[in-house]
């Protein structure tokens, strides 16, 4: 204990020499900034195939690029450079592009993580389009299935790299491409992914899940208490201010 100048007695850290109040301060500061910044999710890259020298296709009336993840991840944007090799681009939907948990013989529209994206407004010249987002993918397999309305030429080209650089998310790994025949329901074409010509581009991002924590029961404050603990605050902040004054 010691006495301050013109105040009460105040109890003091020896090991430290600052009022126990204000190491009470700080440690609150502390926690309350643990806590808001455990608030903010980390951005994450899940799987993305990129390269130099980018090429399109022509005469594909299906292809197909997949991932599998045994990670949650939230937010999750796809994105995937495109273009229209018609003369002039088509005028009306030139695309369509499935997001899938399967695919293959027998796979039906249950399988859609969302209903599938109709693609218009295509140019000649590749242009990076994001063709789903805000998706919260559980762990499973995914696969992109992209569908031009004409393949000769392709009015919807995905591009594919002459050198591919793959970078993968925590619990993320490449399953592959595909190309094909597509059946009546695209998806449920006889095709199978392989890793030997995995190179269509695509970038897919999101942020990894929180792990549920157990609840742990906590006493509450009412508005008196979150009051009195807000004077408490203010009051160890003026004695240390005055503390170091001195």
């Amino acid at each position: 204990m010691r006495q301050v100048a013109g105040c009460a007695t105040v109890p003091v850290d020896s090991a430290h020499q600052f009022p126990v109040g204000a190491n009470l301060f700080k440690k609150t500061l502390a926690t309350l900034a643990c806590v808001a910044c455990s608030a903010f999710a980390q951005a994450a890259n899940m799987y993305t195939l990129s390269g130099p020298q980018p090429f399109g296709f022509g005469g594909f009336a299906l292809l197909v690029q997949s991932w599998s993840q045994t990670t949650t991840y939230t937010n999750v944007s796809i994105t995937m450079p495109l273009a229209d090799f018609s003369t002039p681009p088509s005028a009306g939907v030139e695309g369509t592009v499935y997001l899938m948990r399967q695919i293959g013989v027998g796979t039906t529209a249950a399988s859609e993580v969302v209903a599938p994206v109709s693609i218009t407004g295509l140019s000649g010249v590749s242009t990076t389009r994001t063709l789903f987002s805000g998706l919260t993918l559980a762990p499973g397999n995914y696969y992109v299935v992209l569908v031009p309305t004409t393949s000769t030429p392709q009015s919807m080209s995905p591009f594919a790299a002459s050198t591919v650089s793959v970078a993968v998310g925590a619990g993320v790994a490449a399953l592959g491409t595909a190309a094909g025949t597509p059946a009546s329901y695209p998806p449920a074409s006889n095709i199978a992914v392989s890793l030997v010509e995995n190179n269509l581009i695509i970038n897919v991002t999101g942020d990894i899940a929180a792990v549920a924590q157990t609840p742990v029961a906590t006493p509450s404050l009412n508005a008196t208490g979150l009051s009195l603990l807000l004077l408490l605050m203010v009051g160890a902040g003026l004695l240390m201010t005055r503390s170091k004054r001195r």
